[in-house]
């Protein structure tokens, strides 16, 4: 099955299940599966479910430093945002009714690369850098 017909709640199974394939989780599918866990839980159960199923995952690829507690975090909470404001948009159509959470830039105007990339956003939440004006 090709990636972008996987459904969220293919993705979310498999990824809860421990049988996702590390080498086809597209950027795509992280949305949807955020989505997903988002529109069944409530935000702090899906958060702990998504984030544990994406450090199983990156350690089943052999690179659980990947995964990054900030990236994830703040992810999820626009997501949760954006499903709040479209209530009828299934997790499945979120991509393509927020083209927006497609760009892996989405988080610059709070993050620069280097705090992205450091120890502590891998390790919990860091909160966003004020921009001076």
């Amino acid at each position: 099955m090709q990636n972008e017909n996987r459904s969220a709640a293919g993705v979310f199974a498999a990824m809860s299940e421990g049988t996702l394939d590390p080498a086809g989780f597209t950027h795509r599918d992280h949305v949807i599966c955020a989505a997903f866990a988002l529109r069944g839980y409530d935000f702090f159960e899906a958060a702990f479910l998504y984030a544990n199923g994406l450090k199983a995952l990156v350690k089943k690829a052999g690179v659980p430093e990947k995964f990054n507690a900030t990236v994830t975090f703040a992810f999820l909470s626009i997501i949760a945002q954006k499903l709040a404001e479209s209530p009828g948009v299934s997790a499945d159509d979120l991509p393509e009714h927020c083209p927006e959470l497609m760009q892996k830039t989405l988080l610059s105007p709070w993050y620069t690369g280097a705090v992205l990339a450091s120890d502590q956003a891998r390790q919990f939440p860091v909160m966003p850098q004020m921009k001076s004006a």
